[in-house]
């Protein structure tokens, strides 16, 4: 029983400290939200919403070989824009957010009008409710960010068009994996370098190929 009630105190302290982003700029991104209906082609392929963890995103920042500055960084399935949030607090210039659900995208557009309120000095931030599958990513340095959005037939159609953006112009892109339920389907793709693995989360550098 000991052991149990430990457990049910630590899983409650995460909670308090994930949920440090929300009270300090007025923002809801903390609950979990059963998988959403979206737009597109492909709504019966995405997954539920869950923030990712101020934690884990502090590992995943400590281990892109990157100076934020200089990329844009884009989520796949951004949801209630936590993540966004997050990368322009660590330095992105451009923040640019995909979300199929357009009752997500409304929430994202209430915290991200909120955050940059209070953060006057911040990054751009650009919220787009469209397929993932279908989006067009910008010509400049990349990091594109997953925390697991959509199954595997979507993973393969964006990474076909991270390719073929990246042949149109050759320019440094990384692909982080967060919860990388299909990591198999990273692997088999030539044109990506996995920088790091773990349980956690995945880095994959794209490159141009021939």
């Amino acid at each position: 029983m000991r052991a149990g009630f430990i457990g049910k105190l630590s899983h409650r302290l995460s909670d308090w400290r994930d949920a440090a982003l929300d009270r300090a700029y007025g923002i809801e991104t903390c609950d979990l939200v059963a998988t959403p209906r979206g737009a597109g082609e492909h709504p019966a392929h995405g997954y539920h919403y869950e923030p990712i963890q101020l934690a884990v995103f502090r590992r995943i920042m400590a281990a892109l070989p990157l100076d934020p500055k200089r990329h844009t960084f884009v989520d796949y399935g951004s949801g209630k824009g936590r993540a966004l949030v997050l990368a322009a607090e660590s330095g992105f210039r451009r923040i640019i957010g995909v979300e199929y659900a357009s009752a997500l995208h409304e929430v994202a557009k209430r915290n991200v009008s909120r955050f940059c309120s209070a953060n006057r000095a911040g990054a751009s931030i650009e919220l787009h409710c469209a397929d993932a599958a279908a989006f067009d990513l910008p010509a400049e340095d990349l990091v594109c960010f997953l925390y697991n959005p959509f199954d595997d037939l979507v993973m393969r159609k964006v990474l076909s068009n991270i390719e073929r953006s990246l042949q149109l112009r050759p320019r440094r892109i990384l692909i982080v994996y967060r919860n990388p339920k299909h990591a198999s389907v990273l692997s088999e793709c030539r044109f990506l370098r996995c920088l790091t693995r773990n349980a956690s989360f995945e880095i994959h550098e794209a490159r141009a190929t021939d």
